[in-house]
């Protein structure tokens, strides 16, 4: 089956909430609730439970008392989402989707069949000072998802108006600035963050040579920026608001610093598609951006990536 991110032109039709029904995954139905609204979209809310199989042996390990209504978890599943979503049903089209199986496979499935431009789904912690646990499941729609992922870490309180992004002014990045960009409204200013790869000197020239080689590293940084912003389909008033951030260091611990000290709504970053080297090439990157912010972040994939149906 194919799926809906052949061009991302227009804001998306439908959008899909991926949730575990906890209590953390509050944060996550809120915010796909208000780009809904904010979208006009239809809100398809998937959850995955134990098979039948599973519940038997469940039942046959617990003995359940006799005269217990036995819903079947599908069912229990399908009350609580109705009920968690039963206010923002009054304004929007939902579709509820209970599912069994493998959680990311699920999630991939359903959002081809629902159409869906954008998944939406949370993180397993997010306290102040404890790393974030990605999860598998969240890590393998990153890496598998033919649309954007978004990952929410914080309650809604607003749109999104202020975007950072980590860039290294390749195609994928200029692909994902293009289709965040298309995502929200002006007003909307624009943080891009790269962080420079200086080469080692030897010691004995490392004084004399350092500043040069950082001069021509930034120098050929800002000339990649220019080049990727001339070239990308952005409109002229966002283009305007962008920042392009050049500081020399390791990438993602500039995009820490930058998100600690400015504040932003959102992080974007794109991802290089479905290889077997994806963990080497962009993966050890990606990951160490989504444990190490406390931002809600895209993952928007790259274009070869786009409209390919799930392996």
């Amino acid at each position: 089956m194919t799926t809906p991110m052949k061009e991302m032109k227009e804001k998306p039709t439908a959008i899909l909430l991926a949730t575990d029904l906890s209590g953390r995954c509050d944060r996550t139905q809120d915010r796909a609730i208000a780009l809904a609204r904010q979208w006009r979209a239809r809100l398809v809310a998937v959850t995955v439970v134990p098979g039948e199989r599973e519940r038997q042996v469940y039942d046959q390990i617990l003995d359940p008392i006799p005269w217990a209504n036995q819903q079947t978890a599908a069912q229990l599943a399908e009350k609580r989402l109705r009920q968690g979503l039963a206010a923002a049903d009054e304004d929007l089209a939902i579709t509820l989707r209970v599912e069994t199986g493998n959680i990311g496979d699920a999630v991939l499935r359903v959002a081809a069949e629902e159409n869906c431009q954008l998944i939406v789904t949370g993180v397993a912690r997010n306290e102040m000072f404890q790393p974030v646990a990605l999860g598998s499941t969240v890590s393998m729609l990153v890496r598998q998802a033919p649309q954007p992922v978004l990952i929410v870490h914080n309650r809604p309180r607003r749109p999104y108006y202020r975007l950072a992004m980590a860039t290294d002014f390749s195609a994928a990045a200029r692909n994902a600035l293009e289709e965040t960009v298309r995502l929200f409204d002006e007003p909307l200013t624009v943080a891009l963050i790269h962080g420079l790869d200086v080469p080692q000197v030897g010691l004995t020239v490392m004084d004399a040579n350092r500043g040069s080689l950082i001069d021509q590293a930034r120098e050929a940084a800002s000339q990649q920026a220019r080049k990727m912003l001339a070239e990308a389909d952005i409109p002229a008033p966002i283009r305007d608001q962008i920042t392009v951030v050049i500081e020399e260091g390791d990438p993602v611990r500039l995009l820490r610093d930058y998100l600690r000290d400015h504040e932003s709504d959102l992080l974007a970053i794109g991802s290089k598609g479905r290889s077997a080297l994806y963990d080497i090439l962009l993966g050890s990157t990606a990951n160490r951006i989504l444990e190490l912010v406390q931002i809600d972040t895209l993952v928007v994939p790259a274009p070869a990536q786009q409209g390919k149906a799930p392996a």
